[in-house]
């Protein structure tokens, strides 16, 4: 074909005439294939029509007669980038997958095309291509603040912690955009640098606003996992300073989602914050003036009080076990008992504890909660804890029934004038009253009729990987939970019994367990550390009969673990502490008649967990004592009894 026909070519498609322009060259093809010059025309008119394969069919040859061309082979690569995100649009993931690699083969450098790619991998699963896609991008672009960020989050989502700390600091950096500075707040909550994503969190919301939920996470976010006691104290000490930011500010209330909210983690720094969640319970109530209510209906008159339970964890866990007894308890004792389950988590237990119950419900979200609270018109409504779901702290700042009481799934104060925290008599301190918004109801014994489970019979250490012949020291609590003071006093049981090995299980939350340990390996070589996945609860139960010690942790003792330890007959060393968190196992050892084994100070707890690692003799006589004594502490029903009398006192009150 001659010049002047090309060029009449090459002003029809300047002139907008693409896909005339391709037939003929489609044609032209036909007779003489592998024309430069119609190729890049024809490659030209789909990309004036986004036909991004088609221009990749005609790109390509040209690129095999010139190798050296690198804007073709950028315009090549970028085609196929397009293509594969046409594909995506399109729901063929697949066909996406093939042209992003496509594209980072022909030019590396394409860091659009690596940095869509890794998206893919991601979406599909498959972290380890996604990381070298975007560990390239940034290679190749140290400012790309988006390739940056998903790498960060594959670090955080696979515990990389030296990896994110790098990702974090490159991204302090850099000028970034709003998204790009919220994401990078929130990795930062993730990583142990809390006090620079408040900052960053603050930061935002000054100038773009939110709601009030957004407003308490840049107010009092904090790190969970504390490097030493200084990061510990000065973590707490952001309670007050993030109180009195708040108060300067105007969050957004629309519904109940925006007041989702709780101190849960603040349980565990082991300082008494009433006065700070006294303060957020008045900030709290005024963020509840925007919302619609309604004056409470007088319940009609009942031949049985209604109980209406509340929680997330009428379920397989901790809470769901701990409580149980009290579903059917009530309900031989003359109360009608009603569930609900806020989703949307529920499993077999779930249908259990309902089959005990007068009736139970799931309900899938807050607003639908709100209006079974509502309509069931209950008497006294009943929260096994309040913290460990932020979504339902709020609501137990507004009235739904004529009492409303919280029990000690989470035992610390929720700072709000609830009518009551139930509570064991035998785990309070003498000046218990004091460090509770609301008046103490106190039962005896376990609070529950608590019946153990039964672990798995016949397995040995070698199951799970453990030597034969060395003491193990049991630590079975979530690594948030574990105090600074811990990791000294543990230090020195190591030392004084070298052989001694410590067990300890993952967090869920996959930076803890890395943070954690950074820090405990300062103590204890990291050789003599067993860290185990979570386990099947009857593995689990297994592993304590294996091991030799259990010791506690200080300020927010074992709770079901320490039940856990004792039903398998597991010697346990505490220390108690000032609140009743911190005080659980002393009550259970005073129990059982092992107060022996209640240290009254650190040296001693030291030294009583080296008596008992040493001398096999004693620690079987304590085993025995354990599985001896058990009916002393399970299956009582005194606490149901006492349970039944302070509810119908409490109803006697309101009438």
């Amino acid at each position: 074909m001659n010049t002047p026909n090309l060029q009449a070519l090459q002003q029809r498609l300047d002139a907008g005439e693409a896909e005339a322009v391709l037939a003929e060259c489609r044609q032209l093809l036909q007779e003489q294939p592998e024309q430069p010059v119609v190729l890049l025309l024809a490659a030209n008119a789909c990309i004036r029509i986004k036909a991004w394969e088609p221009a990749c069919g005609y790109l390509q040859p040209l690129l095999e007669q010139q190798p050296m061309n690198q804007a073709l082979r950028q315009n090549l690569s970028q085609c196929w980038n397009n293509h594969a995100r046409q594909c995506l649009q399109d729901g063929q993931d697949k066909a996406a997958e093939k042209a992003f690699r496509q594209a980072v083969q022909i030019w590396p450098q394409n860091v659009d095309a690596g940095f869509n790619y890794g998206l893919l991998a991601v979406k599909q699963h498959q972290p380890a291509i996604a990381r070298q896609l975007f560990a390239t991008c940034v290679q190749l672009k140290p400012d790309y603040a988006d390739a940056c960020l998903e790498l960060a989050r594959l670090d955080a989502a696979e515990g990389r912690l030296q990896s994110l700390r790098q990702c974090l600091a490159q991204l302090a950096k850099l000028p970034l955009e709003t998204g790009q500075s919220r994401q990078l707040a929130l990795l930062q909550l993730q990583a142990g640098q809390a006090a620079e994503g408040r900052q960053r969190l603050r930061a935002l919301f000054e100038v773009e606003g939110g709601s009030f939920a957004q407003a308490c996470q840049a107010a009092f976010s904090h790190d969970v996992v504390y490097r030493d006691h200084a990061h510990l104290h000065k973590e707490a000490e952001s309670l007050a300073d993030g109180l009195a930011w708040l108060a300067g500010q105007k969050p957004r209330v629309k519904d109940w989602t925006d007041l989702a909210w709780s101190h849960f983690f603040r349980a565990y720094q082991g300082v008494d914050h009433l006065p700070a969640y006294r303060a957020y319970g008045k900030q709290l109530q005024q963020a509840l003036a925007a919302l619609p209510s309604t004056p409470l209906a007088t319940p009609p008159v009942r031949e049985r009080p209604r109980v209406l339970m509340v929680s997330s964890f009428f379920r397989d866990c901790t809470v769901g076990h701990y409580f149980s007894s009290w579903v059917d308890g009530l309900v031989q004792r003359g109360f009608e008992v009603q569930l609900l389950q806020l989703g949307p988590q529920q499993d077999a237990f779930t249908d259990s504890l309902f089959g005990q119950a007068s009736s139970g419900f799931v309900v899938p979200d807050i607003a639908a909660l709100q209006q079974h609270m509502e309509s069931a018109q209950p008497d006294l409504l009943l929260f096994p804890e309040l913290g460990m779901d932020a979504r339902l702290f709020p609501l137990a700042a507004r009235r739904w029934a004529p009492v409303q009481l919280v029990a000690w799934g989470h035992p610390e104060t929720t700072g709000l004038e609830l009518d009551g925290f139930i509570s064991c008599a035998e785990m309070e301190p003498e000046d218990a009253q004091a460090h509770y918004s609301e008046p103490l109801l106190l039962l005896p014994g376990l609070g529950t009729a608590y019946t153990p489970a039964e672990a798995i019979s016949g397995l040995t250490r070698a199951d799970f990987h453990l030597p034969e012949g060395v003491p193990l020291v049991l630590l079975p609590h979530a690594l948030f939970k574990i105090h600074p003071d811990c990791d000294a006093l543990w230090a020195q049981v190591a030392e004084q019994v070298p052989e001694a090995q410590f067990v300890l299980f993952e967090d869920p939350a996959p930076l803890t367990t890395p943070l954690f340990l950074e820090r405990l390996y300062q103590k204890i070589p990291a050789a003599r550390i067993r860290v185990f996945r979570n386990l099947p609860r009857g593995h689990y139960l297994a592993l304590n009969g294996l091991c030799d010690l259990m010791l506690d942790s200080l300020h927010f003792s074992a709770g079901n673990t320490a039940l856990d330890a004792i039903s398998a007959g597991l010697p346990m060393v505490t220390l108690p502490g000032a609140y009743m968190r911190g005080r659980q196992t002393a009550f259970m050892l005073r129990r059982l008649g092992l107060e022996e084994w209640i240290a009254k100070n650190q040296e001693d707890y030291v030294q009583k967990a080296v008596d008992l690692l040493q001398q096999a003799e004693q620690r079987e006589a304590v085993r025995q004592t354990l599985l001896r004594n058990q009916p002393r502490l399970f299956q009582d029903e005194a606490p149901l009894d006492a349970l039944a009398a302070v509810l119908q006192q409490c109803l006697a009150g309101k009438a």
